[in-house]
């Protein structure tokens, strides 16, 4: 089920570009943050964030399609751009 919480773990992720950083932000462990994000790309029905980084790092690749995506689901949810 979607909620501002999940957007707002979404937009920390894509704004900061890791998983550990928006996980602080939200007061919640890292595995939350995938939770919330695997939740949301269900939701949604497509990946939202590339997972290409490789082992033993914690940075989510947020290029640019990720940030059009985040605005898509902002938007989508009526909670602004």
């Amino acid at each position: 089920m979607l909620n501002l919480d999940s957007l707002q773990i979404f937009s920390d992720l894509v704004e900061t570009g890791s998983f550990s950083r928006a996980a602080e932000k939200n007061f919640v462990s890292q595995s939350a943050v995938s939770q919330r994000l695997r939740a949301l790309e269900t939701d949604y029905g497509q990946t939202l964030i590339d997972r290409g980084a490789g082992p033993g790092t914690s940075d989510a690749n947020c290029g640019r399609g990720s940030a059009l995506r985040r605005s898509e689901v902002l938007a989508a949810d009526g909670a602004g751009a």
